[in-house]
């Protein structure tokens, strides 16, 4: 299914294949959010890391949330503390970062 992006007006963002969410490490403490499945936590103990290289980013619609979200990515914090970090509104924030999962400008390890 293609869509476009909410967040992205010039984006056309393909979503035929949903992200998959591997079990985190043995040992990682996921967080407690409370009505939050495991799977929801796996996701969001995950570490995102920018993949992009600087000249992609001149081509990837331009909204200043979502680079500041991006420059919250040091490939050390978690999704949880990224998103906790921006000061955006969660669901906001979230559907940025999934935005940017999309456009192959960030992955998650």
């Amino acid at each position: 299914m293609t869509r476009k992006s909410p967040h992205h007006p010039f984006a056309t963002v393909d979503r035929s294949e949903e992200f998959a969410v591997a079990e985190p490490p043995s040992g990682t403490r996921l967080p407690e959010i409370p009505h939050c499945s495991r799977a929801t936590a796996a996701f969001l103990a995950s570490t995102p890391v920018v993949i992009a290289r600087l000249e992609d980013l001149l081509v990837v619609p331009n909204d200043p949330r979502a680079a500041f979200i991006l420059s919250r990515i040091d490939g050390e914090m978690t999704i949880q503390d990224v998103l906790d970090a921006s000061g955006i509104a969660f669901d906001e924030a979230l559907a940025l970062l999934e935005d940017l999962l999309i456009l192959d400008v960030v992955a998650l390890r």
